[in-house]
């Protein structure tokens, strides 16, 4: 059952490619390439959310847009707020985890397509509710009491953090499962009038793909981003040439 589901998310990872550390993108592949344990693969990844509290503390606040000082925000996206904390905590993880996508432009360009499908998200009333994020968290929570390996998985990262099992999934997994749900169910709602027979599913799942990309492009490319003065010193480029997610 978890290999099952696990396939399922990285499927859907796959195609939304949501671009932060989650336990349902890991499997042993990551770290064995490396020839790295996993205490080892976790370490640096914990180090660093252990040494930025506040950025792992305020981090579901970017999800709460009205809560969003104009003084922490690096820029807005058709109005939506991208904050230096969330910026600084993707680029750190990234670089801990070794990572595509470590500069600040570079991570940049990955919370701007964020943005602009959340901004779809909204427009379309697809942000998930709270009982979707408990019920997906819920599901989580039962892989990490009946599955050895995710526990594994889970603690380690916890241990490497100094954090504390109710700060990850109130926290750390609330903000992947919240960003997950919303990408999802983006993806579900845009590539739904394309339906192919049973037989063609593999044509199906490219056609989707395909048409999902074409969107988000489109999405960006008309995208109003209004980059803070306060922060110019970064020397942001938004880069319209490509998607980085």
């Amino acid at each position: 059952m978890f290999k099952k589901k696990t396939g399922v998310l990285l499927t859907v990872l796959s195609i939304v490619l949501i671009g932060i550390f989650s336990i349902n993108a890991i499997n042993s592949v990551t770290y064995a390439q490396g020839q790295k344990t996993i205490e080892e693969f976790f370490q640096p990844i914990g180090e660093f959310i252990q040494s930025n509290p506040d950025l792992l503390r305020d981090l579901n606040k970017t999800l709460e847009t009205a809560e969003v000082s104009p003084d922490e925000t690096v820029a807005w996206v058709n109005e939506l707020p991208i904050t230096i904390g969330e910026l600084e905590f993707r680029r750190g993880l990234n670089q801990k985890a070794n990572k595509r996508y470590q500069s600040y432009t570079e991570v940049f360009n990955v919370l701007v397509e964020e943005k602009i499908v959340f901004d779809y998200a909204i427009k379309n009333k697809l942000l998930p509710t709270e009982d979707e994020v408990k019920r997906f968290i819920a599901e989580e929570q039962n892989q990490y009491a009946t599955n050895d390996e995710y526990k594994t998985l889970v603690d380690n990262l916890c241990k490497a953090a100094n954090m504390s099992l109710e700060d990850y999934w109130n926290t750390y997994e609330w903000y992947n499962a919240f960003r997950l749900l919303t990408f999802s169910k983006s993806f579900a709602n845009a590539t739904k009038d394309i339906v192919f027979e049973a037989a063609k599913q593999h044509e199906e799942e490219k056609a989707k793909k395909e048409l999902w990309l074409n969107m988000k492009t489109k999405l960006k490319y008309e995208a109003k981003v209004k980059i803070n003065e306060k922060f110019k010193e970064f020397n942001f480029v938004l880069d319209k040439s490509k998607l980085y997610l």
